[in-house]
């Protein structure tokens, strides 16, 4: 099921427009998160949030997320 999910997720990634930004940024934070879709662990033990996880975030933190959609988005 996870994997299915992933795969959902890559396609609604892949075609971000305006309608489907603010699709996904209603969903707002999820309240428990899940390794592999939310976020994976670094070598260094740190959590990396995925591109997904930050945009249901709703804006950029500014912290310089690794993937962060909102660098992308604005060049759009």
């Amino acid at each position: 099921m996870a994997q299915k999910i992933k795969e959902h997720i890559a396609i609604k990634m892949q075609a971000l427009d305006p309608d489907s930004i603010r699709q996904i940024q209603q969903l707002g934070k999820p309240s428990s998160l899940i390794e592999g879709i939310d976020y994976t662990i670094n070598d260094q033990g740190f959590f990396v949030f995925s591109a997904w996880y930050l945009l249901r975030q709703g804006k950029c933190c500014g912290n310089g997320c690794t993937n962060c959609p909102y660098q992308n988005l604005k060049k759009v």
